[in-house]
């Protein structure tokens, strides 16, 4: 055959560097499963205490007043609504206008609040006993 010639075009070499590229883009996280594992299947967890001091972040901020007998929290919001956070077996629940049964933080042995004129402070003992603290503040 005259002007045959053997080797790859341009765009086959773009195809195969775009696959290889992908394949070794996806190869992290093929070898680390253990970004899809939840490291505390049976107990208390760092990030959903995180959530939950953000929750209560929220919600002082859209509260008018708030109050506490030492062990559960009762913001009154703008709207009207009482929001109560209290302990229920082992865990803080959140409550509207005293309904509800919302979950807000798991495997909870004991929680205080102490108000102060500027936020919240928070002390929260876990089930497997290390305590957690937190300073909750409003913005304006």
């Amino acid at each position: 055959m005259i002007g045959s010639k053997n080797g790859f075009t341009f765009l086959e070499m773009l195809i195969v560097l775009l696959i290889v590229l992908l394949i070794t883009s996806l190869l992290p996280l093929l070898l680390d499963a253990r970004l899809f594992t939840y490291e505390n299947v049976n107990g208390f967890h760092r990030i959903e205490w995180e959530i939950f001091v953000q929750q209560l972040k929220r919600e002082l901020n859209e509260s008018k007043q708030w109050k506490s007998n030492g062990t559960t929290l009762y913001l009154e919001k703008f709207t009207g609504d009482q929001v109560s956070f209290d302990l229920y077996r082992s865990s803080i629940r959140r409550q509207v206008n005293g309904t509800g049964n919302e979950t807000a933080l798991q495997f909870v042995e004991n929680v205080t609040y102490t108000l102060t004129n500027h936020g919240i402070f928070l002390h929260v003992r876990a089930t497997d006993g290390k305590t957690y603290e937190a300073f909750i503040s409003r913005l304006f």
